[in-house]
């Protein structure tokens, strides 16, 4: 599901709502520039929006539940296929990614 996403001072913006809970919601922003990565779905006017887009699966975040607005869309189960195949591809976890990066992950300190 889609939901417009404020970020002051800017307009709402929308985005994939990929977890919702009490305090929050994870969601995947939706961007019109497209760039065709492995961690981007393409989402067109079948997928109930007004022009082709980009849910990008590697700028994953999560904000206030009282931040979501009203729904945009609803995604067939083919493209939360390929929804789920590019989050594994963003988060390091498709086999052939992991291979590529030299086998391995790391925890590291940030801020």
């Amino acid at each position: 599901m889609f939901f417009n996403v404020p970020r002051e001072p800017s307009p709402s913006k929308p985005g994939l709502v990929l977890n919702d809970w009490t305090g929050g919601a994870t969601l995947a922003p939706i961007t019109t520039r497209i760039r065709r990565i492995p961690s981007e779905v393409v989402l067109g006017t079948d997928d109930g929006m007004t022009r082709e887009c980009a849910l990008n699966l590697d700028s994953i975040i999560t904000i206030p539940r009282s931040c979501l607005r009203e729904r945009l869309a609803s995604l067939s189960p083919e493209r939360l296929k390929g929804i789920e195949n590019a989050i594994h591809f963003a988060l390091g976890l498709d086999k052939r990614a992991i291979v590529r990066r030299g086998g391995g992950h790391a925890c590291l300190r940030y801020s």
